[in-house]
């Protein structure tokens, strides 16, 4: 049997600016432990520090047109970035103990994730 499929235009002329995205993506995200199927990088680029461990799922993207997003995983920490994931411009995620943000999550511009602990007060007086 046959099919026909049917295939819009639009979708066929944005293929090979998707491909090169995916491509590009995974060159930049090199220092990240795992990088899921069909993630994009947006003009520019990410700043990554993994010291610990990074793994960021499929169909992430990542938008860096005014300013970079930065994703820090700190000696020891964990960060995971689920599937289906938009981080706009500007934003930083940094984790010194662990941080995962699930699916289908929308991050806008200019957001600060942190996870630091603080010592006690009576550390503090040692």
């Amino acid at each position: 049997m046959r099919r026909n499929v049917l295939v819009s235009v639009g979708s066929l002329r944005s293929l090979p600016i998707r491909l090169v995205r995916t491509v590009r993506a995974r060159w930049l995200l090199r220092r990240c432990d795992s990088v899921g199927a069909f993630t994009q990088v947006i003009h520019g680029r990410p700043v990554i520090r993994n010291d610990g461990t990074l793994h960021v799922g499929r169909r992430v993207r990542l938008t860096c047109t005014e300013a970079p997003v930065a994703l820090l995983a700190e000696a020891g920490a964990t960060l995971r970035l689920g599937d289906s994931v938009s981080i706009n411009y500007g934003t930083a995620v940094t984790a010194a103990e662990s941080i995962a943000i699930g699916s289908n999550v929308s991050i806008g511009p200019y957001c600060i994730c942190l996870l630091y602990t603080s010592p006690s007060p009576r550390d503090r007086t040692r």
